[in-house]
């Protein structure tokens, strides 16, 4: 015969370890018991039920991944479409033949980044740039700032 101790999480027999079974120790026939290691084996854990008796149960699932916010300066560009990202390379340079660099400065920069980090606040401003001077909608700045893919992180 078998013993589960809850308090232990382990099975003992009173034969093998005597006086050492814990106190809270429950009953547990040899049946339950290989049913038990089986799948644990099979990879679920052994718990304490309700009354102490041991249980299988599956394991928790594992915690979803964190948010990918560091992504290839190449997928942040693509998160665009090519008419878009034209649209704005020809803003950037009319507006410096206008005299204001602004645009074409955050695009160099972004050029020459391996990475973006779409929480850092030049990141966020540039994209608030091209939303105030109407060369990207609300959708397409959500679109940019959205977390990451697999396939698109750094």
């Amino acid at each position: 015969m078998y013993h589960y101790a809850p308090s232990t999480g382990g099975f003992y027999r009173a034969d093998i370890h005597g006086a050492a079974v814990p106190a809270d120790a429950v009953p547990v026939s040899p049946d339950l018991h290989a049913a038990l290691i089986a799948a644990q084996a099979a990879g679920q854990r052994i718990l304490p039920g309700p009354d102490g008796a041991p249980i299988a149960q599956d394991p928790p699932p594992p915690p979803a991944p964190p948010p990918i916010r560091r992504i290839g300066a190449l997928a942040f560009r693509r998160r665009l479409t090519p008419a878009r990202r034209a649209a704005i390379t020809l803003a950037a340079s009319l507006a410096m033949e206008g005299g204001d660099a602004s645009i074409q400065v955050w695009l160099d920069d972004l050029a020459a980044s391996s990475i973006v980090e779409l929480d850092d606040a030049e990141t966020v401003a540039g994209i608030g740039a091209l939303l105030a001077a109407d060369l990207i909608t609300e959708a397409e700045r959500d679109a940019l700032l959205a977390d990451g893919l697999p396939t698109e992180a750094a």
